[in-house]
Order: C-alpha cells, then structure tokens, then sequence
C-alpha cells in the first residue's frame, strides 16, 4: 500500500505541476470563457482527487490504529490468562 500512495503523491504532484505551468504559459486565454471553464474544471477535479486521497489515507491509517489496539487487548488477555 505504501507503493500505491507514493505512486498516487508523485502523480498529484505532476499534475499540479503541469497546472500550473499551463496556467502560466497560457495565461492571455485566460480571457476565453471557454478555456478558462475547462482549466478550472480540471483544476476543480484535481483539487478533488487530492482531497479523496486525503479521506482514504487518513480512514485507512484510523483503521491501522484500531488494529493495533484489537491486538494489544488480544496480547493484554492472552498475558492475564497466564
């Protein structure tokens, strides 16, 4: 899983690297409604993605957690058994 987020970070990052150096270089079509629709739409479903990233990497790590806390009660039953 590690890989995949990795994966996913580095691709957000080119992505938004190459926002922005659209933005910049093709700035003056900024005035065509048309085109400026298209880049905030884009930019609106990067922006989304990113934040879905966010969601399911902190729901998994909250998941991570309640593991962990499954198996130190297991360890703490298994030790008052004894």
């Amino acid at each position: 899983m590690i890989e995949i987020e990795n994966e996913l970070k580095k691709e957000n990052n080119y992505l938004e690297n190459l926002h922005h150096q659209i933005k910049q270089k093709y700035r003056f079509y900024r005035k065509i409604p048309e085109y400026n629709k298209k880049l905030d739409d884009l930019d609106f479903k990067l922006q989304l993605k990113e934040s879905i990233y966010e969601i399911r990497k902190k729901f998994e790590m909250a998941q991570i957690r309640r593991n962990y806390a499954i198996l130190v009660s297991e360890f703490e039953d298994i030790i008052e058994k004894k």
